[in-house]
C-alpha cells in the first residue's frame, strides 16, 4: 500500500491502472486487502485504500465502474473479493467503513444506473463473515453484516451515507436504522487532501497500526499453536498408557502378540505426534 501511494504521489494515471481489476477471476490489490480485513481487522490498510481510490476518482483518475469493480464483485461467483463485504462484517465502526459508505455514495451521486448496480453488488450472498452471529462459513450480504454490526457497535456517520446515497433497499431491515439517520452528523467525506497527503499519512499514522496489529495477531495465532501441541501431547500420552494397560491385562497365551500390536501402535502414535508439530510449527 505503501509502494502504490508513492507511485500515486508522482503519476496517479499508472496507479489507477494498478487498482483497476482486470479478469474477474484474478485477485487485485483490493481482492487480497478483503481477505486480509475479514481475517484480521486490517481496517486502517482498507482506511487507506479506500482514500486512494477516492482521490483517484475525484480527480478523474478512475471511473464509476473502475471504483465499483475495486470494492465489489460483480457476481458471487467471481474469485475477486468483495472488501465492502469484509469492511462491513470485520470493521464496521471504523473510518474504513464510513470512506467506503462516502464513495460509494459520491459514485451513485444522481446516476440511477450506478445506484443500481452498487446495490446489486452489495446484496451479493458471500461466505466468510467474521460476525459472532453468523456461521464462519455462512454467507452473508453486505446488508445483513452491517445491520448485525451497527447492533453492536453503531456507525451513525456511514449510515447517513447510505441514506444519501439511497443505497439500502426499502425492503431491508437496514433501511429503517439508516433512515433514522441524521444527514451531516459526523459527516466524514473524503477531504480534497491531495496524493502527498494520503502518502505521508500511511507512512506515519496507518502503517504504524497496521504493524502493530499484525504483531497481534502473530502473537494470538503462536497461543493458539502452542495450545494445540500441548492438546495433541496429552492426547497421545493418554493413547500410550491406554495401550500400556490393555497389554498389561491381556491373558498370557496372547501376550507375545500383544506385545507385538503395543509396538506397532505406539510407533504410530509417535508418527502422528510428529506429523501434528510440523503441521502446527
Amino acid at each position: 500500500m505503501t509502494e502504490l501511494a508513492s507511485v500515486a504521489a508522482s503519476a496517479p494515471a499508472v496507479a489507477a491502472m494498478a487498482v483497476r481489476p482486470g479478469n474477474v477471476n484474478e485477485a487485485h490489490p483490493g481482492s487480497l486487502l478483503a481477505t486480509r480485513v475479514a481475517a484480521s481487522e486490517m481496517a486502517p490498510l482498507a482506511e487507506a485504500w479506500v482514500s486512494l481510490l477516492h482521490l483517484l476518482y475525484e480527480n478523474e483518475y478512475l471511473d464509476k465502474e473502475g471504483v465499483i469493480s475495486a470494492l465489489l464483485p460483480h457476481k458471487k461467483e467471481h474469485r475477486v473479493g468483495s472488501l465492502a463485504h469484509a469492511i462491513a462484517g470485520a470493521a464496521w465502526n471504523s473510518e474504513a467503513a464510513t470512506k467506503l459508505c462516502a464513495l460509494l455514495s459520491d459514485v451513485a451521486g444522481s446516476d440511477e444506473n450506478s445506484r443500481q448496480d452498487i446495490m446489486a453488488r452489495l446484496s451479493l450472498k458471500l461466505p466468510g463473515s467474521r460476525l459472532s452471529q453468523l456461521k464462519r462459513d455462512q454467507a452473508a450480504d453486505f446488508y445483513e453484516r452491517a445491520k448485525k454490526a451497527d447492533k453492536i457497535s453503531r456507525n451513525e456517520a456511514a449510515k447517513a451515507h447510505l441514506k444519501e446515497g439511497g443505497l439500502v433497499p426499502e425492503s431491508r431491515e437496514l433501511y429503517r436504522m439508516v433512515s433514522r439517520a441524521q444527514t451531516g452528523v459526523r459527516r466524514t467525506k473524503n477531504p480534497k487532501s491531495s496524493f502527498k497527503a494520503l502518502q505521508e499519512k500511511i507512512k506515519e499514522k496507518i502503517t504504524p497500526q497496521v504493524l502493530a496489529l499484525l504483531h497481534t495477531a502473530m502473537a494470538r495465532e503462536k497461543a493458539e499453536l502452542d495450545r494445540v501441541k500441548i492438546t495433541t501431547r496429552e492426547q497421545l500420552d493418554g493413547q500410550g498408557k491406554e495401550v500400556k494397560k490393555r497389554t498389561q491385562q491381556a491373558p498370557p497365551h496372547s501376550q507375545n502378540r500383544q506385545e507385538e500390536t503395543v509396538d506397532w501402535e505406539m510407533a504410530q502414535a509417535a508418527k502422528r505426534q510428529r506429523n501434528q508439530e510440523e503441521v502446527a510449527g
